[in-house]
């Protein structure tokens, strides 16, 4: 009989997001992912559906509009957005789950 002692592992908000984020692009099902990435199915299942519960704070992001120019231009396939201090620059035929992970990371570093 082993006398070994089990902790569980505290996971932080920002890997929680991480975890269901790459769940969500794997195309796996939870158990699948959750068994490669060495974590319980109960976590990934949770923290989804406390996410979801969650609005997404990149559904509706401020912006403010300003009078400079760049010093490189956006072409026309081009589309260029700052938020929380960031300046992304994305193809106009961008994916969108990618620019909400993103503007969700980067709105999470901003509070």
């Amino acid at each position: 009989m082993s006398s070994a002692v089990v902790r569980r592992r505290r996971f932080t908000d920002e890997e929680r997001r991480q975890f269901v984020a790459a769940w969500r692009r794997s195309g796996l099902s939870q158990s699948e992912f959750a068994r490669r990435a060495g974590i319980a199915q109960a976590y990934v299942s949770r923290w989804s559906r406390e996410q979801q519960a969650t609005p997404d704070a990149s559904a509706l992001v401020p912006v403010r509009v300003v009078d400079d120019t760049p010093d490189r231009q956006a072409s026309a396939s081009e589309m260029r957005i700052r938020v929380a201090g960031a300046e992304i620059t994305f193809a106009s035929d961008f994916d969108r789950k990618a620019l909400a992970d993103v503007l969700s990371i980067l709105e999470t570093r901003r509070c």
